[in-house]
């Protein structure tokens, strides 16, 4: 499994931005999961340019939106699903949320944004 780790204490803007890149580029083909263990952990992200689309993860709870065409999910400490699909999982965890998450079968690769 590929892992990027993404290390916002040097430069969160360019990290963040490589991160959602790359995260963008290896979801194409089957889509992608962001995961928060509360919704307030990623809502500061729909103010960047061009993440606006993501809103609709949170907007009355529909936990899915498509940014640059690629269906994106999100998932939550209760909202957590038995099959990745071979998607793409983005992730700002705790370690045991981080912990939890890794149990999800079928994922294919992993983008790390750990906490300040």
């Amino acid at each position: 499994m590929e892992y990027l780790y993404v290390d916002e204490k040097y430069d969160s803007f360019i990290d963040f931005n490589r991160g959602i890149s790359w995260f963008l580029t290896n979801s194409r083909p089957c889509g992608g999961f962001i995961a928060a263990l509360m919704l307030e952990d990623i809502k500061i992200y729909f103010t960047i340019p061009g993440m606006g689309a993501l809103h609709a993860l949170v907007d009355n709870f529909l936990y899915r939106s498509v940014l640059n065409s690629i269906q994106i999910d999100l998932i939550t400490s209760i909202r957590v699903p038995i099959n990745g699909n071979n998607r793409t999982l983005a992730i700002y965890p705790t370690e045991i949320y981080l912990e939890k998450l890794s149990s999800i079968p079928n994922i294919s690769k992993i983008l790390v944004i750990p906490w300040n």
